[in-house]
């Protein structure tokens, strides 16, 4: 939405989205003041705030703000505070919290334990239905509403388990709708809605400036695309991969095996292509790649959209690398003596470097 420092001033084009998309729009300045001293991600705040705030009424927003602030203090748990949440729920037998949750399955045990990130347990019972129902769980996590009850039965050897889950996410969209709504905006209107969507001021930026930014969320809309970006440290890659959409997975450096990212033949089960929309690499430089396997399964995975381990998958994820360049883009552009995939890791041949930028 359209700001300015201090007073919130609707322009023409945040007009015209309320008016059509009316009780759809939330306003990105919220969005800023509620962000400030917490580490939630953007697209949960932006759950709450479609729930609270989805209005152009001063007083309705304000009071949607207050309903915010108090959801978030009381079922947004910081990491120093996981101990007082687990005895909040001790006490009151149960507690909603908004919280990335895990889940995984100990062997030894034959039972799956789900874990969340900031109540900092990791044996909390939880039934078969919910990591049935959301694939994810097993598969690097999701942001969830989730509500932790205590138990009571001395004889278990867990203390809480999980009561009801609902992932952060659209419960239903209307395509058709959302597409006849954009029939009513020209093309530059409705470049200028989409940065706003993801906090970004168009006023304050070139045509050029515009349509890199919009390249960065290729990979979210469109299937089997191979998406890089190098460029400065700070300039907000990763950050875009973690906090704009439940439907992307960043992965932080480490080793990139065949089984976590492609398919486990241990437990017949597709890796994390077949659960997100997007993986999204980052620091690409620091990727470990011991399994030449890796390496093929990935070149045929972004030529074709499958590969076969056995049994044939095909999948829809788009693969996005990101990393940084030590050098100044002026250096890299004009000199021969740097290479523009410098900071690729040396796995990454010229075969891999010949897909970027396909799409199936």
């Amino acid at each position: 939405m359209g700001y300015l420092v201090g007073e919130y001033v609707m322009d023409a084009l945040d007009q015209k989205l309320n008016a059509v998309f009316d009780g759809k729009v939330v306003r990105k300045d919220l969005l800023h003041r509620i962000k400030k001293g917490t580490n939630v991600p953007t697209f949960v705040l932006e759950f709450l705030l479609a729930r609270y705030c989805a209005s152009n009424d001063p007083a309705e927003i304000q009071g949607g703000m207050e309903a915010v602030l108090a959801t978030l203090q009381d079922n947004y748990v910081r990491p120093d505070e996981a101990n007082a949440a687990q005895s909040r729920v001790a006490t009151k037998g149960k507690h909603r919290f908004f919280d990335k949750v895990h889940v995984r399955y100990h062997e030894k045990e034959k039972r799956h334990w789900a874990a969340l990130e900031n109540f900092a347990s990791q044996r909390i019972a939880i039934g078969e239905k919910f990591y049935r129902d959301n694939d994810r769980l097993l598969e690097g996590g999701i942001w969830a509403e989730v509500t932790i009850a205590h138990n009571d039965i001395e004889a278990d050897k867990y203390a809480f388990y999980v009561e009801d889950l609902r992932p952060i996410q659209l419960s239903r969209f209307d395509f058709a709708g959302y597409c006849e709504g954009r029939g009513q905006f020209s093309r530059d209107e409705w470049l200028d809605a989409v940065l706003r969507s993801v906090g970004l001021e168009p006023g304050k930026l070139s045509k050029r400036l515009k349509l890199h930014f919009i390249a960065r969320l290729t990979p979210l809309v469109e299937a089997n695309l191979n998406f890089i970006e190098l460029g400065p440290r700070g300039t907000g890659k990763s950050y875009f991969f973690s906090e704009f959409s439940p439907y992307s997975t960043l992965i932080s450096g480490g080793q990139a095996t065949k089984s976590v990212l492609f398919y486990n033949n241990a437990r017949n089960k597709i890796g994390l292509v077949g659960f997100w929309d997007t993986v999204a690499f980052d620091e690409v430089g620091g990727i470990k790649v011991k399994d030449p396997d890796t390496i093929q399964i990935m070149k045929d995975f972004m030529a074709n959209g499958r590969f076969s381990r056995g049994v044939e998958v095909i999948a829809d994820a788009s693969l996005a690398f990101i990393g940084n360049i030590d050098q100044s883009v002026e250096q890299i552009v004009n000199s021969t003596e740097y290479d523009l995939f410098l900071p690729l890791p040396a796995q990454f041949d010229l075969a891999i470097m010949d897909r970027f930028g396909m799409c199936q």
